[in-house]
């Protein structure tokens, strides 16, 4: 029954993590910098959907 609820919670922790990841200023500052700040949002909404499935 626990193994339905794997998906979800590997989704979630993704989701999270990658929020707490990219959102630091260490790790945001660069990326903005160095492609902008459109398509940093571009790119960190794609991979915030993509961590729900």
């Amino acid at each position: 029954m626990y193994a339905d609820y794997f998906p979800l919670l590997l989704a979630s922790f993704a989701f999270t993590a990658g929020h707490f990841f990219l959102s630091s200023a260490s790790i945001r500052g660069p990326i903005v910098k160095a492609i902008g700040e459109a398509p940093f949002r571009a790119i960190y909404s794609v991979l915030m959907i993509a961590a729900l499935y």
